[in-house]
């Protein structure tokens, strides 16, 4: 069957819930342990991103060993966990606050940091999955 009619199983439903309550509940956790007030390094989602990208490199770096991988594993992991508990648009809200609050140059220097980071970490997951594979 073409992708055009394809339709996701009612179970990729559930697992993409199940992981996204997981994944979101982690990130309201950290951002608990770590209020952000508008102003400084925003930490909280800078750690889940940082986080939630060093697991993606290390889930994808895994499913590329896999012959066939399990159907749940995206779903659960790729599509729920960590589109729960990485955040664009808080990193984006973030961002918005700290350049109306004149803070241009740590705005700019998050911005940065977090790309950054984010594409290293995912990197450092898939060799760490991998392990000397790669």
């Amino acid at each position: 069957m073409s992708k055009q009619g394809w339709r996701p199983p009612p179970s990729s439903w559930a697992l993409v819930a199940v992981g996204g309550a997981i994944g979101a509940s982690l990130r309201y956790s950290t951002e608990q342990l770590l209020p952000w007030d508008g102003q400084g390094w925003p930490w909280a989602i800078f750690i889940v991103n940082v986080v939630g990208s060093f697991i993606m490199g290390g889930f994808l770096g895994r499913l590329s060993l896999l012959k066939q991988a399990p159907e749940y594993l995206t779903p659960l992991i790729g599509v729920g966990f960590l589109g729960g508990l990485t955040t664009f648009s808080s990193f984006a809200s973030e961002l918005d606050q700290l350049s109306r609050s004149g803070a241009v140059p740590l705005a700019v220097g998050y911005t940065v940091a977090s790309v950054a980071v984010g594409i290293l970490v995912v990197r450092a997951g898939w060799i760490v999955a991998r392990g000397k594979r790669d």
